[in-house]
């Protein structure tokens, strides 16, 4: 994968995560795995699959991560995990990951034979299918399926299945079967076998040769399942243009279906053209939970947590017991405080999965809600004991900011960037500088401060931060803001600004009057209501 490919999935799975990304999202491992830090996204997997063991994806990107750490060993072992969590979904065709058990194969084939002379065609199909579980190139295998479609006079699947049959072993030629059905002289390869090859690989993590395989595939037959399948295997692979093409491809041919709207939303690197398209395909199915899930996740992206409990609590009602879906929803619920709802879902989600670290982050949110900040430190060190996630080292530099001890909140920031590539993450910046600030380490502060200020000129406490950073050490930084006039609201950030700095000037009952009249005009705004929480903690103190 050359330099420029790196950098476009950097700012494609940057563009589509927070922070180090939330806990239970995929894109944060996968986000890793694409700027090449391995390790860590073999701890994240590893993590990961500890309160989603169900997760095919989750397995494969694991293998992924042992492969290109050279540990081919837990690499397969991974990869067939994968490929067992896939294949119990009915997500794919049944691929050879055993070669020991082939002996099994024989019992098979017996049964098979069996329950063909009885007549009994679904189960003698059933073993076929057994014996194609355990070797996909199982000659045998498909010369019984062929002997069942032709009994059942399918004749043009009977071909295929013998078609199979010969590439695999050429002697069946010489059957009956073959000459009834006018098959005279050894095939090429077929679309099945294209499809077989490219799944294999696929679960073995040769993706340019399963690639190449499914490209074969769709020469001869253009089938929207394999043109996704292909879409997913370019995207795996870093190849954002030609996954593109295959999309509009698809929609253009009008057979684009929902899973290949899901598909072109992770090739966008914009949250307005991702909401656009996820949005297609929840009209297409507003119950799919993929789709609700990735429309939750959007929305909690973008801090609109109103309409990512919306989603949530859709995608609740269709599959409680999806981990994912049921910890956005618990998620989404604190951050519009919806504390007592909150509580009774994490006390849910313990029961399912009582070794999950995030249980215990969820309730030093719960904590928090309600002022109790203290014992939000104790729940997170209880998480960190779990699992050294760098989200839980970020809240608790949050909580330490809030309290005033500056000190530990850095300390809490520089083991959250130890544990996690989190540079580009503007939220965490800002307690980059408010700390440096705080501590007098003016230095420290510029290259951030410009950072903020490229990302986004018109923030009020970006500028606040400029103009304390000259206060502090005017000599040496090149763009000094001397003054500083506090301007007048007019958006719900401006409202959060305001109070933040009226609070960081000690004017706690000016800061709360901002506050107040801001959240009269974005009621709705969790932002602004978790502003309340903490001034209102302040308030009640003092």
């Amino acid at each position: 994968m050359n330099n420029k490919t790196i950098l476009t999935l950097t700012m494609l799975f940057c563009a589509n995560s927070v922070f180090a990304s939330y806990l239970w999202n995929i894109n944060t491992g996968i986000n890793e795995f694409y700027k090449g830090n391995y390790n860590y996204s073999k701890t994240f997997f590893t993590t990961y699959l500890k309160s989603n063991p169900n997760d095919a994806d989750g397995y494969w990107w694991l293998a992924k991560s042992y492969q290109k750490l050279q540990d081919e060993k837990n690499a397969i072992l991974n990869f067939e995990k994968s490929y067992v969590a896939a294949f119990s979904k009915n997500e794919i065709e049944k691929i050879n990951f055993n070669p020991s058990e082939s002996s099994n194969i024989e019992d098979y084939f017996d049964m098979a034979t069996d329950y063909f002379s009885k007549g009994n065609y679904k189960e003698a199909d059933f073993y076929a299918d057994m014996m194609l579980k355990l070797d996909s190139k199982s000659a045998s295998a498909y010369f019984v399926k062929a002997k069942i479609a032709k009994t059942l006079k399918n004749d043009e699947e009977a071909k295929e299945y013998l078609k199979q049959a010969i590439i695999y072993n050429n002697d069946i030629l010489k059957t009956n079967l073959a000459k009834v059905l006018n098959i005279t002289s050894v095939p090429t390869a077929t679309k099945t076998i294209y499809k077989y090859s490219a799944q294999e690989l696929y679960y073995k993590g040769e993706l340019k040769e399963a690639i190449s395989n499914a490209k074969k595939y769709l020469e001869l037959e253009k089938n929207i399942d394999m043109i996704n399948f292909l879409v997913n295997l370019y995207i795996k692979n870093g190849e954002i243009a030609p996954a593109t093409t295959y999309i509009e491809e698809a929609k253009n041919a009008g057979i684009a279906n929902i899973q290949t709207y899901i598909l072109e939303a992770q090739t966008l690197n914009d949250d307005e053209k991702t909401e656009k398209v996820l949005l297609e395909a929840y009209k297409i199915n507003p119950n799919n939970q993929d789709v609700l899930l990735n429309l939750g996740n959007l929305y909690l992206r973008k801090q609109d947590y109103s309409n990512a409990l919306k989603y949530f609590e859709t995608l609740y009602a269709v599959n409680s017991d999806l981990y994912e879906g049921y910890f956005g929803l618990a998620y989404s619920r604190l951050k519009l405080n919806k504390t007592e709802e909150s509580l009774d879902l994490v006390r849910e989600m313990n029961k399912k999965n009582p070794i999950a670290s995030e249980n215990l982050f969820l309730l030093s949110l719960v904590a928090q809600n309600q002022k109790g900040y203290t014992e939000a430190i104790e729940y997170l060190d209880e998480a960190i004991k779990k699992d050294e996630n760098a989200n839980y080292y970020f809240e608790k530099a949050k909580i330490y900011y809030l309290l005033k001890n500056y000190a530990k909140s850095l300390e809490n920031l520089q083991l959250a960037s130890k544990r996690g590539n989190i540079a580009d993450n503007a939220e965490f910046s800002e307690y980059y500088v408010k700390n440096y600030i705080k501590l007098d380490k003016p230095k420290e502060a510029q290259k951030l401060i410009s950072y903020l200020i490229e990302l986004d000129k018109n923030r009020i406490i970006y500028k606040y931060y400029l103009y304390n950073l000259c206060k502090l050490d005017s000599n040496n930084y090149s763009n000094c803001q001397k003054t500083f006039k506090m301007p007048k609201p007019t958006t719900s950030k401006d409202y959060f600004d305001i109070s933040e700095i009226l609070f960081e000037k000690d004017n706690l009952k000016e800061a709360l009057k901002t506050l107040n009249t801001g959240l009269k005009q974005y009621s709705d705004s969790a932002e602004l209501m978790n502003q309340k929480n903490k001034l209102d903690y302040y308030y009640d103190k003092h």
